[in-house]
């Protein structure tokens, strides 16, 4: 569906608008569920939950 909405997104709405939903789509849905190895394969999501878990106890 991503490289859908990629190839005919420009062509509809213009690269600005693309670009703009593109950055949306990467900052709010694939890197906050994304494993990070720096973040001991947890998601930011996660690791931040843990943080604050720890913080509190």
């Amino acid at each position: 569906m991503t490289n859908l909405f990629l190839h005919f997104s420009p062509a509809i709405y213009g690269a600005g608008t693309s670009r703009a939903e593109i950055f949306e789509y990467i900052e709010m849905y694939y890197n906050p569920r994304r494993l990070h190895s720096s973040l001991d394969y947890l998601s930011p999501n996660e690791y931040e939950k843990r943080l604050q878990q720890q913080a509190a106890a």
